[in-house]
């Protein structure tokens, strides 16, 4: 998957960014040479691309798999086993996603989560498989690249960040495996979230499967804990709040 991002105008920033800062504590300019040097170094590494890329296993995984998977229970089972896979090889958190398209069945595009690896806080297996479709596709809205609908199927339910973006997304069907308590449980910080949130998707014209094949996916959970696995959690931070 592969973001671009446009460099820096000079010409859109003001005069006297470029030839020096106000330091909001003592009221000074900042050494103008410092400040270009900074803006030379932030344009510089705007210039290129956000690259969030899968793990090198993943072609191997794919070719080993006849598509199209029959049902959602199959399905699940294997975006479990892309899970494990993904903890087996050290790439990345212990969640996997999958799109498949509502018609055919076909596997449009396929996550993990690689927050770690990327030093990314957005690299999400639903985030990186709905990225990775949309880019593939050439289209934001996934409603319009796939006519005949989509599903979306998520190993955990989807935290605070992925339960805002994927309406956004284009899907029409989201199926997932461990909940949201099976998640915590272990650790991560899964954010607010509203309880009635999944009324809300059907508003929306997305439908939702929720806990299909949970007490597998809760089981990886539990075993990505107990191996030593990495939970990284934001809000763990000390802030120096007594």
């Amino acid at each position: 998957m592969r973001f671009e991002s446009r460099s820096i105008d000079k010409r859109s920033v003001p005069q006297d960014t470029l030839t020096g800062a106000l330091n909001n504590r003592t009221g000074t300019l900042t050494d103008s040479t410092n400040v270009d040097s900074n803006l030379r170094e932030t344009t510089a590494s705007q210039a290129g691309a956000i690259r969030i890329d899968l793990p090198d296993w993943i072609p191997r995984f794919l070719a080993s798999v006849t598509t199209p998977l029959a049902d959602d229970r199959e399905r699940m089972a294997w975006v479990l086993d892309l899970a494990r896979e993904n903890i087996r090889a050290g790439t990345g958190g212990p969640f996997g996603a999958a799109l498949f398209a509502a018609d055919s069945g076909r596997l449009i595009a396929v996550g993990v989560n690689r927050v770690v690896p990327a030093h990314c806080s957005i690299a999400h297996a639903e985030m990186v498989a709905i990225a990775t479709a949309q880019q593939r596709l050439g289209h934001y809205d996934l409603r319009q690249a796939l006519p005949g609908g989509s599903i979306l199927y998520s190993s955990a339910e989807p935290c605070a960040m992925c339960l805002g973006a994927l309406p956004w997304s284009g899907i029409d069907r989201l199926v997932y495996a461990a909940s949201d308590a099976d998640v915590r449980a272990i650790g991560f910080d899964e954010g607010d979230k509203p309880s009635d949130w999944i009324s809300g998707y059907a508003r929306r014209g997305i439908q939702v499967t929720a806990e299909l094949l949970r007490e597998e996916a809760a089981d990886l959970l539990r075993g990505y804990a107990a191996n030593g696995g990495e939970i990284y959690d934001p809000t763990a931070t000390d802030h120096g709040d007594s």
